[in-house]
């Protein structure tokens, strides 16, 4: 079981958080869930007059809406420490949606109290990222993270073998090992993650651009058949070192598919392969599209472009003396 450092923790929430926190409460789920949980209901006089208030309320509509919601966390936090499930799931769906360090703290702590007491694999799973997301305001622990994640492996989860990989390649709570990154991500590969097959990709892509070039396309064209738009542009991309034609019709019909999902590279290609082509003179005003859709993604050969050919980011004409395009745009040296 994955260690549990202390954390500073409280559900002594601001005011502020707890009505924003209960705000998220529906009255008809909260008293289905109470009424799931009688035994718990019953054990305090609190409890039951919330039960009865809420009873009522879905019966004829008050204005005690935020108290009973303010009630309703309180008894949620209650139901939880009596090791409550679905209380717990609960408040987890609550906490998600905000950013505030009390309340990611609180599901922190909870997300840990699941995978004590039920620990499946998205349990673990959630507990791993939460762990390692820099969104949450609290500290990173990446050792607790690779605990959960292998323990979510041995239970057959893919998932886990990419988020390990990650790991694994920025030695985050484990070694760094370039055989270990490699030999999760091909798993997570195998099991069909679109992220993992491309991620794979890159890595066999490595190095130079005819190394391992079988495996990359390999990767590359299961992912493609899953409709993944990067796929389609890094697939373009491969033919077209392969074919030496960037003109070629699969090679065009893939970064046209990648570019009207937006990938801003594919767009740069189309852009860039329409402005140049002296057989099609009269699609200027695509490319001049495709280039700022390109620029406005953050690709900055698509500036460069433009600014060449009189225009700026935003499409408009500028009117500046035209130079050499060969002076400004350099041909990538690494096939990703």
């Amino acid at each position: 079981m994955p260690s549990t450092p202390k954390e500073p923790t409280s559900d002594l929430l601001s005011p502020q958080t707890t009505s924003a926190v209960a705000g998220g409460i529906d009255c008809e789920q909260l008293f289905a869930l109470m009424t799931q949980q009688l035994t718990l209901v019953v054990d305090t006089r609190r409890s039951g007059k919330l039960y009865s208030l809420l009873q009522k309320e879905l019966e004829t509509p008050t204005d005690n809406l935020k108290y009973l919601q303010t009630e309703g966390l309180h008894w949620l936090h209650r139901a939880a420490r009596h090791d409550s499930l679905p209380a717990i799931d609960y408040l987890v769906k609550l906490y998600q949606s905000h950013a505030d360090r009390v309340a990611q703290t609180c599901l922190r702590r909870y997300l840990r109290q699941r995978v004590a007491l039920r620990g499946n694999v998205e349990d673990l799973y959630a507990l791993a990222l939460h762990l390692t997301s820099p969104q949450t305001g609290l500290r990173k622990n990446y050792r607790e993270a690779s605990d959960c994640l292998r323990m979510a492996i041995q239970l057959g989860h893919p998932k886990s073998h990419l988020l390990l990989a990650q790991m694994y390649q920025r030695g985050l709570g484990v070694l760094r090992s370039h055989e270990q990154y490699l030999y999760h991500l091909e798993t997570a590969a195998e099991a069909g993650l679109v992220e993992a097959q491309i991620a794979l990709a890159r890595a066999y892509a490595q190095g130079g651009l005819f190394v391992q070039m079988d495996r990359v396309e390999y990767w590359l064209t299961a992912a493609f058949r899953q409709d993944a738009p990067e796929a389609c542009y890094l697939l373009g991309k491969l033919w077209y070192h392969q074919d030496g034609d960037c003109y070629s019709s699969r090679v065009v019909s893939l970064w046209e598919r990648a570019a009207e999902a937006g990938i801003p590279e594919a767009c740069y290609e189309i852009g860039r392969m329409l402005l140049t082509d002296p057989l099609q003179p009269d699609r200027r005003t695509e490319a001049i599209r495709y280039l700022c859709q390109a620029a406005q993604g953050g690709v900055f050969l698509a500036n460069q472009l433009l600014y060449r050919h009189h225009y700026d980011a935003s499409g408009r004409y500028i009117g500046m003396l035209r130079e050499s395009l060969s002076e400004y745009v350099a041909e990538e040296q690494m096939l990703f």
